[in-house]
């Protein structure tokens, strides 16, 4: 069986970074964190809302489920986004008997009088504590506060903690919060990833515990680094021991790179390098385990085109769990198959497209080429340029800058 591997390519500007974007969103929701300081800006700005919606798979307590989560990201009249309405649904797989979908929690920030509905949820979960109307009321207004969702809500977990007539909901929405915090990785194109297991290219004091942690890290990263880019090892410069702020020891530390006798803080290694180390971490965990889900953003920035060909190839084979990405290398079309690419198209009601049709034995990248070139699809997947009018453009950029 082939690992969930998924491609998106596309023009510049044609909603490939949408999708990394609406991921991270969801990451920050699930986690129970506040929206992104910058989250207005990924929505049109005559835009008053956003509407996001997912679906996931879930195994639970000897049950396969289809989990649905849906969630509106209303703009304030600050200008901020706060989740405004949210709803988790499920999902049964059964084979003869197929169950309907049912409603977990249907939030609605603007409803006076209710937490949430369904009533009789909000019940179940009330009626042997009262006190829980209020607490969750209370968590209603704090979730619009800090701009986090009502669902994953650190407020709100703990109500569901000791709720155990709740119990079959409350594990799907922690199994979805443990999702987001452990198996969830976001690479978006700062190159940063959204774990704390890394740490960052310049000196910095981390406790004891943060210390073990990176070394268990970086000995993994080691094994496949050495074989992706031979001569080269991560390791972490230890300065020694130093107090925190707060009182409690810690170590000073800085990632370097060595090479034969060379040794040198890895903040001034290659762009490429940096960001295979940065992702390495996160991608070992996809490669062994089924449930982790890595999704980059520029996944052929900075990383040579044949490296990024057997990488995947690998992957494709072997790896057990999934791998999204945005990419302008057509490389990946010579080792994926058709089913893990997706291609944007010109058309806004249907920006996500995959080719049909064609000769089996042409490769997806002339194929691919052949659609830019000639059409041939139901949906237009490139806003075609001219070669002479770009051509004449630059000579006018030349002419005036001449003139001034």
């Amino acid at each position: 069986m082939e690992s969930e591997i998924i491609g998106i390519y596309g023009q510049n500007g044609s909603g490939k970074t949408a999708v990394v974007e609406a991921l991270a969103i969801l990451k920050h929701i699930l986690s129970g964190n506040p929206l992104p300081q910058n989250a207005a800006d990924k929505i049109h700005k005559s835009a008053v809302s956003s509407e996001l919606s997912f679906e996931f798979d879930l195994q639970l307590h000897q049950h396969e489920s289809t989990l649905y989560y849906q969630a509106q990201l209303t703009r304030t009249e600050n200008g901020d986004l706060t989740i405004n309405k949210e709803k988790l649904s499920y999902k049964i797989k059964q084979a003869h008997e197929p169950r309907q979908k049912e409603t977990i929690i249907d939030f609605d920030a603007d409803e006076k009088g209710y937490a949430f509905r369904p009533i009789k949820n909000l019940n179940r979960l009330n009626h042997k504590s009262p006190e829980n109307n209020v607490d969750l009321l209370v968590s209603k207004k704090m979730s619009q506060k800090n701009r986090t969702s009502f669902i994953f809500s650190d407020e709100t977990r703990e109500i569901l903690k000791n709720s155990y007539d709740f119990v079959e909901y409350r594990d799907i929405i922690f199994a979805l919060r443990q999702y987001a915090r452990q198996k969830l990785f976001i690479m978006d194109h700062d190159y940063k990833i959204q774990e704390e297991d890394m740490p960052a290219m310049k000196p910095m004091l981390v406790s004891l515990e943060a210390f073990e942690t990176m070394k268990k890290t970086l000995a993994q990263v080691n094994i496949v680094i050495s074989a992706i880019i031979p001569g080269l090892e991560v390791d972490i410069k230890n300065y020694g021991p130093q107090l925190s702020p707060d009182g409690t020891s810690g170590v000073r530390i800085e990632m370097v790179s060595k090479r034969q006798d060379l040794e040198i803080p890895l903040r001034y290694e290659s762009g490429g390098i940096k960001k295979i180390i940065y992702m390495l971490g996160s991608m070992i965990k996809m490669y062994n385990d089924p449930s982790v889900c890595l999704v980059v953003d520029e996944l052929d920035s900075g990383i040579f085109e044949y490296l990024l060909g057997e990488l995947l190839e690998i992957l494709t084979q072997n790896a057990r769990g999934q791998l999204i990405f945005t990419s302008h290398n057509l490389r990946p079309l010579e080792k994926l198959s058709a089913d893990s690419l997706i291609f944007t198209t010109t058309n806004p009601k249907n920006r996500y497209y995959r080719l049909r049709g064609g000769n089996e034995k042409e490769s997806l990248r002339s194929k691919y080429y052949r659609c830019i070139s000639l059409g041939g699809q139901k949906e237009n997947l490139y806003e075609q340029t001219d070669h002479f009018e770009i051509a004449r453009a630059f000579r006018r950029a030349g002419r005036m800058n001449h003139e001034d």
